[in-house]
């Protein structure tokens, strides 16, 4: 599930960076418009893809979920202690 979320959410990116290393012939406006809403969803998609692999990860591995609550309780007596003192 991990991978295929990578691939789902990481290749209209790709795409898109591609199809934007040849600069349109045209320069209408709209067409520009749409462009740059298309890229700039595709960037959440990529962002997506990073959120939810931490979630596939939180769901699918009990090693993962442990080493997670292991830091964030470590985290948490670093910062009592430094508001604390």
């Amino acid at each position: 599930t991990v991978n295929l979320a990578f691939y789902l959410f990481t290749t209209p990116a790709m795409i898109i960076y591609i199809l934007e290393i040849t600069p349109p012939n045209h320069r209408i406006l709209y067409k520009l418009k749409r462009a740059q809403i298309i890229s700039s969803m595709s960037v959440i998609l990529l962002q997506l893809s990073n959120a939810t692999n931490f979630i596939f990860y939180c769901l699918s591995g009990q090693r993962f979920r442990q080493g997670t609550i292991e830091i964030f309780n470590n985290g948490l007596i670093k910062l009592k202690f430094f508001y604390h003192r």
